[in-house]
């Protein structure tokens, strides 16, 4: 009977998605949004419908108010992707307390990325209202909140099956881009949720889809898989400008989370370019910046070695925004512990962080720190003190200072 029904609501809801999308091109008429603006173009201009009052693309800016919008701030994970709530609030996320979120007030972060888990989504009552919860947390400290589609993962331990984790394998986040419709089905519900909350400004419809490379032992070819995604993704895209063309949508132009190279943006609006850059990432592969910051030693070697990482930045995702007129920003990045490739401590990391952080706000390039959380993961310094929730860890100390520090 269960599966009867969920099957009956997914019906219901694709038919409502085909309904919306036929209905595409009249919903810009609809939302009080001149002829002059109505244009779909690279440029990535709208503007914003009456009853929203959320940021908006101009050219390559982000727009609030009539100010530049620079998004900074943090990206929840930890707690609302693997554990459910199990409660109207989420009073067992012990990352998720009032005293977590007083930490952003004396932060110049503008922004929280909530990490979402389509299976407590679809499977837990309790899911959304915590959801909503802590977008009110957010709200109350000034906070605007971005949801992105982060994993679909069954970790309800009471199920058999707690420990399958569909997006723990390649092919199987690739059948979802090529079979589209339960991705957009479920991203379209939540554009509809929060489509009345101006607070939740945006959506990152999947993180880090699988590079071309990643295709191939499946058979296909990189021209044929960059084909997929481009199509399926901009039937995504325009699904949640159907439901509201207010709505930023966070998205790289390609399936390479790391650059913008060779790459055409979306012939959409409201679209805001997303790049993962992490130091630890590019330490020890012959990466001249990182190879800079790595040796460095006196402020002579600091200062060539900033100058490589602008030269670098110019090259990966500053060209595409100058070239395109789009808006670009670091949607994921942290303090590095420890080098990707041979596990060894980051030489330098807290000064390359710092000087990242400094470039940035030069640039009013915005940056995501991953993540608000403990530290959770070796290579990576969580922002939350272990054994103290509500306190600072030391790296979370060095961030929030150099944020502090540098953006306006």
């Amino acid at each position: 009977m269960k599966h009867t029904m969920r099957l009956i609501k997914t019906t219901i809801l694709a038919l409502a998605v085909a309904l919306l999308l036929c209905t595409f091109t009249n919903a810009y008429a609809q939302t009080g949004v001149s002829q002059s603006t109505q244009k779909i173009s690279s440029s990535g201009y709208i503007t914003p419908a009456i009853s929203t009052q959320r940021p908006y693309v101009n050219g390559s800016k982000i727009m609030l108010n009539g100010e530049e919008f620079v998004p900074i701030g943090v990206i929840k994970g930890w707690d609302i992707v693997y554990y459910p709530p199990n409660a109207p609030v989420p009073t067992n996320w012990p990352d998720e307390t009032e005293g977590v979120y007083n930490l952003l007030n004396n932060t110049k972060s503008n922004v929280v990325m909530l990490s979402e888990n389509r299976w407590l989504w679809e499977n837990d009552p309790n899911y959304i209202p915590a959801l909503h919860h802590i977008i009110d947390l957010c709200k109350a400290r000034g906070l605007y909140v971005i949801i992105r589609y982060y994993s679909w993962s069954n970790r309800n331990y009471s199920s058999p099956d707690y420990d399958y984790d569909p997006f723990d394998h390649t092919e199987d986040m690739i059948k979802m881009i090529t079979e589209p419709t339960g991705w957009l089905n479920h991203i379209v519900s939540i554009a509809q949720e929060f489509k009345n909350d101006s607070n939740v400004i945006g959506i990152d419809p999947l993180n880090e889809p699988p590079a071309e490379s990643k295709w191939i032992p499946y058979g296909y070819t990189a021209i044929q898989a960059q084909s997929i995604w481009h199509n399926n993704a901009l039937k995504v895209i325009d699904a949640i400008h159907s439901v509201d063309l207010s709505y930023l949508i966070f998205i790289p132009p390609n399936m390479r989370e790391l650059d913008f190279q060779n790459s055409t943006p979306w012939n959409r609006p409201n679209i805001v370019y997303i790049i993962h850059w992490y130091y630890g990432w590019d330490t020890e592969w012959g990466n001249p910046y990182a190879d800079a910051y790595w040796n460095a030693v006196t402020e002579e070697d600091f200062a060539i070695a900033y100058s490589k990482m602008q030269t670098y930045c110019n090259k990966q995702f500053f060209s595409f925004r100058d070239t395109y007129n789009v808006p670009v920003m670091n949607g994921e990045t942290s303090l590095c512990k420890i080098s990707w490739k041979s596990g060894s401590p980051c030489n330098n990391t807290e000064r390359e962080f710092q000087d990242q952080i400094h470039l940035g706000a030069q640039n009013k390039f915005g940056q995501l720190y991953w993540q608000m959380d403990r530290n959770v993961s070796p290579h990576y310094w969580g922002l939350l003190d272990a054994n103290n929730l509500e306190q600072w860890s030391d790296g979370g100390v060095l961030v929030r200072d150099a944020v502090n520090e540098y953006y306006p």
